[in-house]
């Protein structure tokens, strides 16, 4: 009974014989061990028993695109190429004496697919079974960052590729997803800027590009972070530090000592030989004469000796 709709439509459908597919979820291009286990009802004592006991059967096997719904990669089982359409390709499996197949299962790319089982039981019934799994990318490769020095409050690019593990990693051109850019480690560490805080989305063939600002002077790390990718309890991520970053200029501001002198009743400008300041604040881009634009981080270690000519 329907309760949403208050209809008896709640149709189910059950089946005397069948495969119970185990995929789990998985880093591309690491290994998955899948099994599928070959079940029947037994005639006269409606118990569910193994089809197959002690035996090798040859079994179509086929995956199919979840999300994505399309791709260009496919799954390859420790049993051959697994077929990307129904009804599948023949796989040779070995059940054992509880009716259940073992293989290893490889995708280099990243997603959600259905790996289904087809075969005939032995009372000629037909079998059929199926089980979703996600391949998550093993880590995201930072890319595209200009060469230090970079400079404090000046906007520059950042690309972000999804990569598997394969034994030379790979993009995996499947991956969509909302990725969190962090920067962390700060140093000289003072606490004088905000951190970078954003999402990049959009990946096409698995890369996509963000363009960052970091305020201060002296280094950082870039974080790239998913977690839960597709609802599986597998998370991405990455790193890089991009380099030393610098101020955009100086503002020099100079104090005369004493601008004039008084003799004799009149008032003449100031006389070779006498002191002045000089004031030296480092800048970061767009910045104005408050000291609320100085890079503060530009101190000690991370300061250099300046010319004043």
């Amino acid at each position: 009974w329907n309760t949403t709709t208050s209809t008896a439509s709640c149709a189910m459908t059950f089946n005397d014989s069948g495969f119970l597919v185990t995929v789990p979820d998985h880093v591309s291009c690491n290994s998955a061990t899948a099994t599928i286990a070959a079940v029947e009802t037994a005639p006269g004592t409606g118990l569910c028993v193994p089809a197959y006991q002690s035996v090798a059967r040859a079994v179509n096997l086929y995956s199919s695109y979840v999300s994505p719904a399309t791709g260009s990669q496919v799954v390859t089982a420790s049993t051959g190429v697994v077929s990307t359409s129904a009804p599948g390709t023949a796989h040779n499996l070995v059940f054992d004496v509880n009716g259940v197949a073992t293989i290893t299962l490889s995708y280099p790319d990243a997603g959600q697919l259905t790996l289904t089982a087809n075969d005939t039981a032995p009372t000629g019934a037909a079998m059929t079974g199926s089980d979703s799994f996600v391949a998550a990318p093993a880590s995201f490769a930072f890319s595209g960052i200009p060469a230090a020095p970079l400079v404090a409050g000046q906007a520059f690019n950042a690309t972000v590729t999804a990569m598997n593990a394969c034994g030379t990693p790979a993009v995996t051109p499947n991956f969509d997803g909302t990725v969190t850019i962090t920067s962390s480690n700060p140093q000289p560490g003072l606490g004088n800027a905000t951190a970078i805080n954003t999402t990049l989305s959009g990946f096409i063939n698995g890369v996509a590009s963000a363009n960052l600002t970091w305020d201060e002077a002296g280094t950082i790390d870039l974080n790239a972070n998913l977690a839960n990718y597709l609802g599986s309890a597998l998370s991405v991520s990455g790193t890089q530090a991009p380099g030393r970053f610098q101020p955009a200029y100086f503002d020099t501001a100079v104090t005369q000592g004493c601008s004039t002198f008084t003799y004799a009743g009149a008032t003449a400008p100031a006389r070779t030989g006498q002191p002045f300041t000089v004031t030296v604040k480092a800048k970061r881009f767009g910045g104005d004469a408050t000291d609320a634009t100085n890079t503060a981080n530009y101190v000690g270690a991370y300061a250099y000796a300046t010319t004043i000519s």
